[in-house]
């Protein structure tokens, strides 16, 4: 019928079938299993008209759940592909889901997983959807070219490295070396000053990413591997990038072509021409460039923290290659990339006419003066927009985060599917979004766009799926919530979601009411925690540490001697386990086992209870209550108080420091202290400080899971506990020299 009435025709119907499958690929040399869509990384580019009603079997043949989300498409919710949100619950293994949605927009976006860490395991790919009038620049060849961080680690083992120790990967960090140059070069008192306020807030200027090892690929090529658009001089070329990466920003240009910018996260805009622009993942940005010589071009996407650069080439001929490039000065944080009022309220007399807080080391790209560079600001939406209503609210969301655990969190709060921010349909609402970490966030939300407050007038500001927040910085964004449902909103680098950093916005029906708040069944609940907090199968993350190693002391005795500390659990609470002992001329002189509950009560602080039981030199049980956390200026501490079988009271204190030597060459001094409350005879042991240990320690990281070090150790007993060896004459010091091996696992 609708087909018979003029200028209404039918929606074409565009079909895809995408099977997902776990295989071994080889791109960086060594075969490796990875997910495939279709048997290829990336999946296929899907091409759709405005108008047209797009059916995709998806078919899954792993042997877990699975999911596709389709990023920045405005569709209903239960398509939208997020396990757990408005009742869709993920592909299981063996089935096929059909998504039919109607494509209401135009413009590049891209699909990936959202599911464990699928999406840096390679499921991914591209969306073209062309306008139903045609697109309006008329350009002789159109790519799109799917950028991403290829590691030979699987996703689950990444993360699991990063709970271990947040610095897992980095090794681009400030040693003794940096320092004596900084002295040199500004100064011993503004060196020591800069150094102990990166201290005080227990913060590193070298936090620009926080994975490295990747490879950089361009549609699954690396660079060795060159994709190539051809092109004839003279001819308009539309290049629309997508930041597919998992954890990768990227600074991209293309020497000796300029770039006109004309759509941002698939949105037009009127037409920028830039030399370069910073490229966040899940970014999208179409640029028009115009190669008039008859030579090759080379498209540069360095990474950020300097790592690599994912290559492609624009050349009127296959097989030529444009110049490869050197890369730019690595970066490094400024006080200006702290949030300012919270260190204001730190230390209300800094200077803040001090240039240290006024020049952002992440906005420093490295590009030569004169250089146009894409700013937020140059993005003006093309045409008007159609609701430039005053926002009725303002919601506030807080970006914060926790390095030392590796937690991030909105609003001070892990991800927890009861809670929630509410959205009455229609309404007009601000979003600010205060980041008071030292790491940019791109920050997406699904089903909807929002406006960036970027100084245009508020019919020209830009629409934006995803919107980076530097450092330390706040910005805001307009929403019209007028898609109903349960939309994610989440960062959208992979292993920060994966820590925690994501709520849900609830946008409700129309005509009625903001919703309130309401728990979810357990069917939802389940769903909401399998898509988004669970990993891999078996997966707890955990971090144990073990040093072993053997030497001679003072006393012309062989000795051994070993300490094992570590966790597993969750992020707020932990099954803490130590032991640690020494063994002299083939006889255990000291043993001793912890078990503990660790409880994270604040950003860098654990409390802890449970049992430590000796076996030697005396068998003696206790209960433990204590602390365990990083101090101001990276001081490792541990205090714990004891409380024998026999009543007896004790406490031990120990605090270590790591100083850089090389990225890899570690310099560890530690200290420990025991204290009695009273003298016991029976064991030796005064009242007071009874006796303390002092090591340092010089290891090497061949790994950050293996390092061979030497340790010089100094133990001293004091007052009546030396007295009592005395009696029993034997020495109240003792000297070692050890070499052994940590592990970290």
């Amino acid at each position: 019928m609708l087909a018979l009435l003029p200028g209404i025709a039918p929606a074409a119907t565009r079909e895809y079938h995408l099977t997902l499958a776990k295989e071994p690929v080889t791109i960086s040399g060594k075969p490796v299993t990875k997910i495939t869509v279709n048997g290829a990384i990336p999946g296929p580019v899907l091409k759709f008209t405005e108008g047209d009603d797009a059916i995709i079997h998806v078919t899954n043949t792993m042997n877990e759940d699975s999911s596709v989300h389709w990023h920045g498409l405005l569709l209903p919710g239960f398509m939208d592909g997020a396990p757990g949100f408005n009742g869709f619950s993920g592909i299981k293994p063996g089935e096929t889901f059909t998504y039919r949605f109607p494509i209401r927009q135009a413009g590049t976006y891209w699909y990936h997983a959202h599911s464990l860490g699928q999406e840096q395991e390679g499921l991914y790919g591209g969306i073209v959807i062309t306008p139903k009038s045609g697109e309006p620049i008329r350009t002789a060849r159109d790519y799109v070219l799917v950028l991403s961080d290829f590691s030979e680690e699987g996703s689950d083992e990444i993360l699991g490295n990063l709970k271990k120790s947040s610095e897992y990967y980095q090794y681009q960090r400030r040693t003794i070396g940096d320092f004596l140059a900084d002295s040199t070069r500004e100064g011993l008192h503004q060196t020591l000053q800069t150094t102990a306020e990166w201290g005080r807030m227990r913060m590193l200027p070298t936090d620009l990413a926080d994975v490295t090892g990747y490879h950089f690929l361009v549609n699954g090529k690396t660079n060795a591997q060159n994709w190539t658009g051809l092109f004839k001089p003279g001819e308009k070329l539309r290049l629309r990038f997508i930041n597919a990466a998992a954890m990768t920003f990227y600074d991209l240009r293309i020497p000796g072509l300029k770039m006109t910018i004309i759509a941002a996260d698939g949105q037009p805009v009127e037409p920028v021409e830039v030399d370069e622009f910073r490229f966040g993942t899940a970014e999208t940005y179409d640029v028009l460039v115009t190669p008039k010589d008859d030579k090759a071009y080379t498209i540069i996407a360095e990474s950020l923290d300097r790592e690599g650069f994912a290559l492609a080439t624009l050349a009127p001929r296959e097989g030529m290659k444009g110049d490869i490039p050197t890369h730019r000065p690595r970066a490094q944080l400024t006080m200006a990339d702290m949030n300012m009022a919270l260190m204001m309220e730190d230390d209300p007399d800094m200077d803040m006419s001090d240039p240290r807080y006024s020049e952002s080391g992440w906005a420093q790209s490295g590009a030569p003066e004169g250089t146009k560079i894409l700013r937020y600001e140059d993005l003006r939406f093309l045409g008007q927009q159609k609701d430039t209503r005053a926002p009725t609210r303002e919601v506030t969301v807080r970006l914060g985060g926790n390095m030392d655990r590796y937690i991030w969190t909105l609003d001070g709060k892990t991800f927890d599917p009861e809670n929630a921010v509410y959205f009455a349909y229609g309404e007009r609402v601000r979003l600010t979004y205060i980041n008071e970490t030292m790491m940019a966030h791109p920050i997406h939300l699904h089903g909807m766009f929002v406006q960036l407050e970027n100084g245009q007038t508020d019919a020209k500001l830009p629409n934006k799926h995803t919107v980076i927040v530097p450092p330390g910085q706040t910005v805001s964004v307009l929403l019209t919530a007028d898609e109903p449902g349960a939309w994610p909103f989440h960062c959208h680098l992979l292993y920060h979601m994966a820590s925690g950093m994501m709520t849900t916005f609830v946008v409700g029906e129309k005509g009625a009411a903001i919703p309130k708040a309401a728990g979810m069944d357990e069917a939802s609940h389940h769903m909401m925690h399998q898509g988004h907090e669970d990993h891999g199968p078996g997966f707890v993350p955990h971090a144990f540490t073990l040093e072993a190693d053997g030497g001679w002391d003072n006393r012309s005795a062989d000795i051994a001697a070993w300490d094992f500390d570590g966790w597993a659990g969750g992020d707020r609470n932990k099954l803490w386990l130590k032991s640690e002992g020494e063994v002299m001329n083939g006889a255990t002189e000291q043993a001793e086992l912890w078990g503990m509950w660790s409880r994270n009560i604040d950003t860098f602080w654990d409390a802890q209870l449970g049992l430590r039981q000796d076996f030697q030199p005396y068998r003696n049980s206790y209960l433990v209550a204590g602390l365990n956390g990083l101090a101001p200026y990276f001081i490792e501490t541990e205090a714990h108080g004891f409380i024998k079988d026999d009543g007896g009271v004790s406490a031990r204190l120990r605090a270590e420091y790591e100083a850089l030597l090389t990225n890899r060459l570690v310099l560890r001094p530690q200290i420990e202290v025991d204290i009695n409350a009273s003298e016991d005879r029976e064991e030796k042991l005064g009242a007071g400080l009874t006796d303390a240990a002092l090591e340092l320690q010089l290891r090497y990281e061949i790994e950050r899971s293996f390092a061979p070090y030497m340790a010089l150790r100094y133990h001293q007993k004091f007052a009546s506990t030396a007295d009592f060896a005395r009696e029993e004459n034997e020495p109240t010091t003792a000297t070692s020299l050890n070499l052994g091996i940590r592990f970290l696992f």
